[in-house]
């Protein structure tokens, strides 16, 4: 994803309704500052589509999958750990098995995956690996 827009992404495997529904569910995933139940198993839907092998071969929907998981994954892991834990358990047999999987691709997943298991952070030394890495 470009730096130029943030915001701007598309998710190749929904049609534009669906990608349109997907946007505003996750920009506003709490509302006075309470999670909003009756999306946490939609959002889920459309991140485990996400993380399908097919998906995982397009680079803009692992970028978009791993922003999503930067944004609101603490929370969701709040919500249902155990769908959290069925997620990460695809995206770490993608990042493992899935042999076409672009170097980017592979970089952003063992990122988030990292990123999980630090409890949603990262330290310092991995957030200079991971950036610099992306930034060279």
């Amino acid at each position: 994803m470009e730096n130029s827009s943030k915001e701007e992404y598309t998710i190749q495997s929904f049609d534009l309704e669906t990608q349109k529904l997907l946007k505003i569910a996750l920009k506003g995933f709490r509302v006075n500052n309470m999670p909003m139940m009756a999306l946490v198993h939609p959002v889920y839907d459309c991140l485990f589509r996400l993380a399908q092998s097919d998906a995982l071969k397009n680079e803009e929907e692992v970028d978009c999958l791993v922003l999503q998981l930067h944004r609101i994954g603490d929370q969701l892991e709040k919500m249902n750990l155990q769908l959290m834990d069925e997620l990460f358990n695809l995206l770490r047999d993608g990042f493992l098995l899935q042999e076409d999987l672009s170097s980017m691709g592979r970089l952003l997943l063992l990122e988030i995956l990292e990123f999980r298991a630090g409890g949603w952070t990262l330290d310092e030394t991995a957030q200079k690996y991971y950036y610099s890495e992306v930034t060279d």
